[in-house]
């Protein structure tokens, strides 16, 4: 049997381990919100480097095992807008872009920019601008 010496080091020693696990692994919500964080920048390099692919935000969730509703709530919480508003943003900042500084077709920058076709394209971009994508480019090349 430890003497009282001893008994109280061992508990001084335990008390300090406890101090030091504490400051290293705070508690639960810390250790979620990281996680949760994580996830959130891994979606969002996912989208970065799929968009001109055609992927959609059902792909995205499949790819990295998260449900929809899931997705919505890490791009709302650290984005504020959802992973589709996102999605088209990456997708029209691109082809504002390709329509300035080149001279593709609009039905080609569609598929550059992940549209299955030219129309859907041209909705989303004068939904997003308010400019169809030929008055946009004539608008910087007058």
């Amino acid at each position: 049997m430890p003497t009282l010496p001893e008994q109280l080091q061992l508990q001084s020693d335990f008390l300090a381990l406890l101090s030091t696990f504490l400051k290293e692994y705070p508690a639960n919500k810390a250790v979620s919100q990281s996680t949760a964080s994580r996830t959130f920048v891994q979606a969002k390099e996912c989208l970065e480097s799929t968009y001109t692919t055609g992927i959609n935000i059902s792909a995205i969730c499949a790819q990295l095992h998260l449900s929809r509703s899931h997705l919505y709530t890490l791009f709302k919480r650290y984005l504020s807008q959802t992973p589709q508003q996102y999605l088209t943003d990456l997708r029209i900042t691109h082809a504002k872009k390709l329509l300035i500084e080149t001279t593709d077709p609009i039905d080609s920058i569609s598929s550059q920019v992940g549209y299955k076709d030219a129309f859907t394209f041209s909705k989303a971009f004068k939904r997003k601008t308010a400019y169809s994508p030929l008055a946009y480019r004539k608008s910087y090349h007058k």
